[in-house]
């Protein structure tokens, strides 16, 4: 990795920005200057009362067996 000063990525961003489906947008650079690393002293899923529930499980509840795709 290479150390890319913001005022670089933010340049990108403003360019790419006229792109259809840009690969880099401002609010992505606004992102990466905050730090996202947790320090440790946040609320866990169980101090919130939420017991975590697998996909495999919960999917079953959203897709019936006879859902069927539209054909095209």
């Amino acid at each position: 990795m290479v150390p890319v000063p913001f005022f670089v990525w933010g340049t990108l961003a403003a360019v790419m920005a006229f792109f259809p489906n840009p690969p880099l947008t401002r609010d992505q650079v606004k992102l990466m200057k905050q730090d996202n690393v947790i320090e440790g002293n946040e609320l866990t899923l169980e101090d919130l009362g939420i017991s975590p529930v697998s996909v495999e499980e919960i999917l079953s509840t959203y897709i019936s067996p006879d859902h069927r795709v539209p054909e095209s």
